[in-house]
């Protein structure tokens, strides 16, 4: 016996429908025992526990998945914490997209879009690993770096105008979709200030974009596979990856759509959050370095839980907010040459291989 319930209706009387066809079909449950699994559908991170609570004992299902990512709730810690001294008795699992919750003891770190990519490429990847460390051994790859943006954000505008001014944009596979003139972007919504305005308005790196390489501002975002169309992978929808880009180029510059400096959701106390969207997923599972700006401590958390290794000299992380370290390394990565870069992915190809497979087994083997 499986109940899915949802809630819905945000700052209201909340509702809990049982609606299977609305559930996160990447949660794993097992058939011979009850299960109650409530995805919580309102994007608060300040859910109404007192509600959830109730309806918990109501039910009375020993078994009790709180889910927070079917719509990526950014939920806080004080949530995990009060849940778990509200319900004890209860055989509890809480899923979030927060690794930072991993310090409770009913709390699994539930990364939706690295689930939606292994879910589409799986049969793939062992073709995608032997290309990486066979076929392309012996040859020059196309481009050093691939460096994808869509949303403009003052931190990304950056570090593509040190490329510019560096000379390194030719050396990378580099696209810059949106410009300020386009229809959705809106200042506020991605912490763009008007004295960042008038900076990117300024730079003469400015004056290049839009730059598409997937695919034009026009083309209509869609999860369909319409063969008869070109998609815009940019567009977040991991199914959309372009996963020739991997094969082409030694490491990826990563920026987060989410970090400190950067908030989309203002409700959010940043200081105990860790979250990551498809961007840190793709070369971990597409076997490619990266250079990543977005929250603090990433990399260290993702060793510390999950046991990546990334002693590689291409992989980086942001130390605190220093944007222009950041853009001094990705650049100096830039410089080296392609023999360089290329002995140096090959020396490390066994971490990159055990990256790929580490994240892979997570996912497969994630008990609920």
């Amino acid at each position: 016996m499986i109940i899915r319930c949802f809630k819905y209706e945000p700052n209201s009387e909340l509702v809990f429908n049982e609606q299977s066809q609305l559930d996160n079909y990447h949660i794993k449950l097992k058939q011979d025992e009850d299960v109650l699994v409530i995805h919580i559908m309102d994007n608060s991170a300040n859910p109404n526990i007192n509600l959830i609570e109730e309806f918990i004992r109501k039910i009375n299902i020993n078994k009790v998945v709180i889910d927070f990512t079917s719509v990526e709730c950014y939920v806080q810690k004080s949530v995990v914490e009060e849940l778990e001294t509200r319900l004890v008795g209860f055989t509890l699992r809480i899923l979030t997209v927060n690794i930072v919750n991993n310090e409770y003891k009913s709390h699994i770190f539930f990364p939706t879009h690295a689930f939606q990519l292994l879910h589409k490429f799986d049969e793939l990847i062992d073709s995608i690993f032997e290309i990486q460390t066979k076929v392309l051994a012996t040859k020059k790859r196309l481009k050093k770096y691939l460096f994808l943006n869509h949303h403009l954000r003052t931190e990304r505008f950056k570090i593509f105008e040190s490329l510019y001014k560096k000379n390194n944009l030719n050396d990378g596979l580099v696209s810059f979709n949106w410009t300020l003139e386009h229809k959705e972007f809106v200042a506020s919504q991605y912490s763009v200030s008007i004295d960042d305005l008038e900076y990117i308005k300024n730079s003469d790196a400015y004056s290049i974009l839009p730059i598409e390489l997937d695919g034009s501002n026009e083309i209509a975002r869609t999860f369909d596979n319409n063969i008869t169309g070109i998609q815009n992978p940019v567009y977040f929808s991991p199914p959309n990856t372009n996963i020739t880009h991997y094969f082409n180029v030694y490491f990826e510059i990563i920026t987060e759509g989410f970090s400190s400096n950067t908030p989309f959701h203002t409700y959010v106390d940043r200081t105990n959050l860790l979250h990551y969207s498809e961007k840190i997923y793709k070369p971990l599972l597409f076997g490619v370095p990266f250079c990543f700006w977005g929250p603090e401590n990433t990399l260290e958390e993702f060793k510390k839980y999950l046991g990546f290794k990334f002693d590689c000299p291409l992989y980086y992380s942001n130390v605190g907010y220093d944007l222009n370290q950041f853009c001094d390394k990705v650049n100096q990565l830039s410089n080296l040459s392609y023999k360089e870069l290329h002995t140096l992915y090959y020396q490390y190809i066994d971490d990159i291989k055990h990256n790929q497979q580490t994240l892979i087994n997570y996912l497969k083997n994630i008990t609920i």
